[in-house]
């Protein structure tokens, strides 16, 4: 029986409904996908750190249910694209992209930041898109 279809059998644990639960770290797994991530588990996290897994893209509206998300840490995974309204649901002030594979940044995902430059502290450390 796969993940999904236990999901519509039984009820969830009360993990996937902690209110009180603002810092996450899912470091160092085989994550491939933010959608893979429970949506009601995202809704109260603040702080979540993804570093050292397998996402290859951080794709729109991965992040919808995280209203309250601030800080995005995702280095050291394989991204290569960022899709339009990757962030437009969050409050994102902190995001980590260093030593992924980012060549280039859409010119949609730089207006967004560039409407409130202040609130916004990006790391590309080690990416392509620096070297020259």
């Amino acid at each position: 029986m796969k993940i999904n279809q236990l999901y519509f059998q039984f009820k969830l644990p009360d993990m996937f409904t902690l209110e009180h639960l603002h810092t996450l770290s899912l470091a160092h797994n085989a994550i491939r996908h933010l959608y893979d991530l429970h949506p009601n588990l995202l809704k109260t996290i603040q702080h979540l750190n993804l570093e050292d897994n397998n996402l290859a893209e951080i794709e729109a509206f991965d992040l919808q249910e995280s209203t309250v998300l601030k800080t995005l840490d995702v280095k050291n995974n394989n991204i290569s694209v960022v899709q339009d309204c990757a962030f437009c649901y969050t409050a994102i002030q902190r995001l980590d992209f260093s030593f992924n594979r980012m060549r280039s940044l859409n010119p949609q995902f730089i207006s967004d930041v560039s409407l409130d430059l202040k609130r916004w502290y990006i790391i590309l450390q080690r990416s392509p898109f620096f070297r020259t």
